[in-house]
């Protein structure tokens, strides 16, 4: 899992001032990455695009939420579900990729 809601700080990503393009990989120190969990990266203003790899099967509740410059992402191929406010108060998200095999399941 990426985030597990212990940290406010969405993986260093928040201290960072430049404009950024998330890339979520399929392992991360040798574990599986199949869950971005809660409020991973949460209120991280520097992300303006996002990709997550294929393996990714689903967004815990407010995974990006109040990531204001979050402008696109693109789903990776084995998404099943998407938990409630996954993506508010991303003003910007205006295009969503979906590469999943199946429809994922919108939970609010």
């Amino acid at each position: 899992m990426v985030g597990d809601g212990s940290s406010t700080e969405g993986n260093g990503l928040k201290e960072k001032q430049i404009k950024s393009i998330l890339e979520i990989p399929e392992t991360y120190k040798g574990k599986d990455v199949t869950i971005v969990g809660y409020y991973a990266f949460r209120s991280c203003t520097n992300i303006i695009r996002a990709k997550l790899a294929d393996n990714i099967t689903k967004f815990n509740d407010y995974s990006f939420f109040h990531d204001t410059n979050l402008e696109s992402i693109t789903l990776g191929k084995e998404l099943q579900s998407i938990e409630g406010h996954t993506f508010w108060k991303c003003g910007k998200l205006k295009t969503v990729i979906a590469r999943c095999d199946i429809m994922p399941t919108f939970f609010s």
